[in-house]
């Protein structure tokens, strides 16, 4: 009887081994592994200065202007000059914030003319008028209006040479002279790279009246000018 219990007891350990090791295993999933992700700022370029000197060339034209001719205390005036010029211009600007201040010098080459025929002060003439060189030296204050863009107003000097060609009965006389006077206008600089940008402006100019010497007779002459450039910069 003890021989039969010490069987079964050994039978229902074998029993019970065999069911544990035939028994599934459940198996354990690996953890997913989140990917490191750094996020570090990046700070947006900031937009070239326009601080810094700069050399230019423009085209010029001039759509209307008169020219204002006296004798013996009449005068005359004519609205018909007109043409195509050009130059160069070297200049520095200084930007502080938002606002440009800078100076320029230049020189303008015209093609420009007047033709005026008529009497004054019984006198019958005929009269072509030439401005073939303009210095100017100007100062400009601008407004930047985006990261490329400057609005400005420009004012100053100019002094060029004029010439007078007049015909008085049949005879002609050349007298060239030097006038002074002054410029206003305004224009847009657009900034094409950091080093590179065009312009567009628009420009009045008063000369003062000057004393032109035909044969023995003096006439007075002075123009006025309206003017339209667009142009390159190169910026150092």
């Amino acid at each position: 009887m003890r021989k039969l219990s010490i069987g079964i007891a050994v039978t229902a350990i074998v029993l019970s081994g065999t069911v544990a090791s035939a028994a599934p295993v459940k198996k354990q999933k690996p953890e997913a592994v989140q990917p490191s992700v750094t996020i570090s700022a990046v700070e947006a370029p900031k937009p070239a200065s326009w601080t810094g000197s700069y050399i230019g060339a423009y085209g010029a034209y001039t759509p209307k202007g008169s020219v204002t001719i006296g004798y013996s205390g009449v005068s005359a005036t004519d609205n018909n000059l007109s043409g195509f010029g050009g130059g160069v211009q070297a200049g520095y600007d200084y930007q502080m914030g938002t606002s440009v201040a800078g100076a320029a010098i230049e020189v303008n080459a015209s093609g420009a003319s007047d033709s005026y025929s008529g009497t004054i002060s019984g006198v019958s003439i005929s009269d072509s008028y030439t401005m073939p060189t303009t210095w100017v030296a100007r100062g400009r204050l601008g407004l930047v209006a985006s990261d490329n863009m400057l609005i400005y107003a420009t004012a100053g000097y100019a002094y060029g040479q004029r010439k007078g060609s007049l015909t008085i009965a049949s005879v002609n006389y050349n007298d060239t002279e030097n006038q002074s006077g002054y410029l206003v206008g305004g224009g847009l600089e657009y900034r094409l790279t950091p080093n590179t940008s065009a312009f567009a402006e628009y420009r009045y100019y008063n000369f003062n009246s000057t004393s032109y010497t035909f044969g023995t007779t003096s006439f007075s002459l002075n123009d006025s000018e309206n003017e339209i450039r667009l142009g390159v910069n190169y910026r150092f």
